[in-house]
């Protein structure tokens, strides 16, 4: 049953994404509530971007200090880089590089999971997911 709670949640949270690329290539102006698309997007990815660096975060209280470190750095780096994609660059370089973001934690987490730290049933789980969040932002990105 937790299993089931916790990918269920993990599909769930993919959901924000396909529904702001759907409205976003329909050309859609507004979400429910008469949210505009992009700012729901551009706040979205920074909650998951910087939910998913705190995953990291907390792995790191709980480790031996050399692979803590990696993961304190590993995730320091990514909340950083949402941070200051979405401070600095115009919105489509901002949504590509967040895709990019989001493909470098998939990356690490494999990492992880061949390292034996992390369980690899979650990892093919995030990979999933991450496919479908990083397929949703580069759709919206190259339609600019």
């Amino acid at each position: 049953m937790i299993n089931l709670l916790r990918y269920g949640l993990m599909y769930f949270g993919a959901v924000p994404f396909v529904a702001c690329a759907i409205v976003m290539v329909s050309n859609g102006t507004d979400m429910p509530l008469g949210l505009d698309p992009e700012t729901v997007l551009n706040s979205y990815v920074l909650l998951i971007g910087a939910f998913m660096a705190g995953v990291h975060w907390g792995q790191h209280l709980e480790r031996p200090p050399m692979p803590s470190r990696i993961l304190m750095l590993f995730s320091i780096t990514v909340t950083l880089g949402f941070w200051f994609a979405f401070l600095i660059m115009p919105w489509q370089a901002y949504v590509l590089t967040s895709a990019g973001l989001f493909v470098a934690i998939l990356a690490f987490d494999l990492w992880l999971a061949k390292c034996r730290l992390i369980d690899k049933s979650y990892v093919i789980h995030r990979g999933l997911v991450s496919g479908v969040v990083v397929a949703s932002l580069v759709t919206v990105g190259w339609r600019g």
